[in-house]
């Protein structure tokens, strides 16, 4: 059996580094990105079980990213992540919901590998 795929989206690479660690220890097979164009690319060619995605970008940010994946009709589970307010969270995660995405959680930033965990296993449940 193949192992589940994520794919990972933030331009901070100390932060896709933790998020693959984490994801790598709970058997998932891990694909980094470090813009929302980078990830259009990586998302056409494999099929992620989960996308972790930074909500605050430069370039496309989460809220375009969202948008995209709407239009394209994405059903893959999604966990949304931002260190700035809460409301940035909570904007990002009413936009996907409204545009029918899977959004299964929200992580604040600095986030614990349980928290990051407990999110990624309801994707292979």
């Amino acid at each position: 059996m193949s192992k589940p795929c994520i794919i990972i989206v933030d331009d901070d690479p100390t932060i896709t580094d933790y998020v693959t660690e984490v994801s790598l220890e709970l058997g998932f097979h891990a694909i980094q990105a470090t813009s929302g164009k980078e990830f259009f690319t990586l998302v056409s060619e494999n099929t992620p079980n989960a996308i972790v995605l930074d909500v605050v970008m430069p370039d496309m940010d989460g809220l375009e990213v969202i948008e995209q994946l709407a239009n394209r009709n994405i059903s893959t589970s999604i966990i949304l992540m931002s260190g700035y307010q809460e409301q940035y969270l909570d904007i990002a995660e009413s936009l996907a919901r409204a545009r029918g995405l899977n959004v299964i959680g929200t992580l604040r930033k600095p986030f614990t590998p349980s928290e990051l965990s407990a999110m990624l296993n309801t994707t292979t449940a």
